[in-house]
Order: structure tokens, then sequence, then C-alpha cells
């Protein structure tokens, strides 16, 4: 008798295939309405921040600043639910409580292992990331030019005109950013792709701001 060939979902499409230590797939899937593409994109924009999110949160602890660490870990907290690292969301909204709680003791005790299993998700994800192949030559930022696109970016995140956002974040990739401004464009396109409309509004305004006090010279 011949035998019936089983049909295997391909690993590489199939998230419930893929073997992500600390991931739980099927929450995150949940989060992605269970477009599996959009999960791979979501995952992977996660991982492309997570070193520049690890040294902001490092960052606060290092200067005290316990306003800015609890905005970080609870955006941490918020974006590792979305993926499904749902330990590490768990851990995040530990630490966003101290936190709020301003207990210094208990955040320099647990931050360095919250950074750690973070950190650790960059392995987990990257083989399964998607290579967006982006090789075009990138133009020189002209800050008058990204303040405008910042400005019209604001008022489309008030109207909740996401297509019109999506634009103009790509209208603000093609020109080369350093330092903060690759920071913040980074964190911009993270939180655009999670539809997290209250952090786009937060970071663009501060970005615009920064970008305006070195036109006047104040930083």
């Amino acid at each position: 008798m011949r035998h019936q060939e089983s049909v295997v979902p391909d690993r590489e499409e199939n998230p419930l295939l893929w073997r992500m230590e600390g991931i739980d797939v099927k929450a995150g899937l949940e989060y992605a309405g269970q477009d599996a593409e959009l999960y791979r994109e979501i995952l992977s924009e996660y991982a492309d921040c997570i070193e520049t999110q690890a040294q902001a949160i490092e960052r606060a602890v290092k200067e005290r600043n316990i306003e800015t660490y609890t905005i970080e870990v609870h955006s941490l907290k918020s974006t590792s639910r979305t993926v499904g690292a749902l330990e590490l969301s768990n851990m995040a909204k530990e630490m966003e409580w101290h936190g709020k709680n301003r207990e210094w003791e208990a955040i320099l005790e647990g931050t360095a292992g919250l950074l750690a299993l973070y950190r650790g998700m960059y392995g987990v994800i990257m083989p399964y990331h998607v290579n967006d192949g982006q090789g075009t030559e990138k133009k020189s930022a002209e800050n008058g030019v990204v303040q405008g696109l910042l400005s019209e970016l604001l008022a489309c995140l008030e109207e909740y005109d996401a297509a019109r956002a999506e634009e103009i974040l790509k209208e603000l990739s093609v020109y080369d950013f350093a330092g903060e401004d690759a920071v913040y464009m980074e964190r911009l396109t993270a939180a655009l792709g999670r539809f997290d409309y209250e952090a786009c509004l937060t970071l663009g305004s501060r970005w615009r701001s920064e970008l305006l006090q070195t036109d006047n010279g104040l930083v």
C-alpha cells in the first residue's frame, strides 16, 4: 500500500513551528491577529530595538532618572507582551512598579537580570528575523526638513491617520541619522509598527523639541 505524503507546513513560514525560548508564539500571534507575516515583522522590529532600549534603561539608572526609567520599562513591558515574551513582560511590569514607587534599591537589584533576559532575546529571535535588504544610499538630514516631517507626523497621529503616518516615516527613513536621532527614528518606527500611537506622539514631540533646541543653540 502506498503511503500518503504528509503535508508539513514550512518551518520558516509557520511561527507555530519556531523554537524561541522565552517566547509564547501563540500569544504573540494573537496580538498580530493570527497574521504570521505581520508577527514576524513585529518580532524583527522588536529585536532591532533591543540594544538601543537596553542602553536607554541603563542610562536612566546611571543618571538616577526615575521618570525615564519608569517610561522605558513600561514600554518594554508592552512590547514584550506583544511578541509573546511573557516572562520578560512580567519582569518589566515589576520593575515599572518599583519605578512608580521610587524604590531605587529594588531597581538596582533587579535591572541587571531584566536586561540580561532582554538582550538574550536577540539571539532567540534572529533566526526568524526579516531581512529587509535595504541598501540604498541615505541622504544627509537637515534639521528643518526633519522638524517639518515630524510636525506633520504628530498631526497625523492626533487624527489617527496611520496610513499617512507610515508614509511620513518612510520619507524620514531615507535620511542618514546618527546618535540620538538614529535612536529616535528606530524607536518611532517600532512604536508605529505596534500601533502604539501614544509612544509615537511622545517620541516625535521630544525629537522635534531637541532638534529645535539644537537650531537655537540651546544644546
